[in-house]
């Protein structure tokens, strides 16, 4: 029969052909003598080894180090001008359709010399239905990019968007509840609404470039 050892570490018997104690889990080539004197020895010739050749084994490692770049943010928020820009282009564009929608209307009254009120009634509801329409086509359309992008058709335009001031995706709701509907609300008070109207257009002028509408969201807006 085979002798048998202990474990070095915790005095288990130790099977022949064992690797590791069943015990205390520890490998037993760690522990092996000889092995040990096997690794002192390679280790003592690699450093001789590297005196001989005239290099300090004991110099720390050398490695070449580029220029670290400055921090810089993740996101550059947007010029002013770039976000009146936006604003006025996105009024332009339901100016646009607005009056696409009442042209019409005063074409008919000069084309036709005697239009009777019944026939002008319709024609003017009609041509209001289609200015409907396509004002609340752009709106979902700026919807879509607002829920996508974070940028409305004039903010697209102008290669801006609304962000979270974390940098995240700003959701639609959050967006249209906090940046849209709220301040709509309020800027329809009588006497208070204009007042704070034209305080969140001048909150532009602060050093974060932020609207009160801005803050009541947690937005910022940065360039795409």
């Amino acid at each position: 029969m085979a002798e048998t050892a202990s474990c070095p570490k915790c005095g288990y018997e130790r099977q022949p052909g064992a690797v590791e104690c069943p015990a205390c889990g520890i490998i037993y080539a760690r522990f092996d003598p000889e092995r040990a004197a096997q690794r002192r020895l390679a280790a003592s010739d690699h450093v001789h080894s590297g005196a001989a050749a005239g290099v300090d084994p004991y110099r720390a490692p050398m490695a070449t180090v580029t220029d670290v770049r400055p921090f810089a943010p993740a996101t550059e928020l947007a010029r002013r001008f770039s976000r009146l820009a936006a604003a006025i282009l996105d009024s332009l564009i339901y100016m646009a359709v607005g009056f696409a929608g009442f042209a019409p209307i005063f074409l008919f009254d000069f084309a036709s010399e005697e239009p009777s009120d019944e026939t002008a009634g319709v024609i003017g509801m009609v041509f209001l239905g289609l200015m409907m329409l396509g004002l609340l086509a752009v709106f979902i359309v700026n919807l879509y990019f607002l829920h996508r992008d974070g940028q409305t058709l004039g903010k697209k335009a102008l290669k801006i968007r609304i962000v979270r001031t974390s940098d995240e995706r700003a959701s639609l709701g959050r967006v249209f509840a906090l940046r849209m509907l709220v301040p709509g609300v309020i800027g329809a008070v009588p006497i208070v609404g204009p007042l704070f109207s034209l305080a969140d257009v001048l909150f532009i002028f602060s050093e974060e470039r932020r609207c009160i509408h801005d803050y009541f969201a947690d937005t910022k807006v940065v360039l795409a």
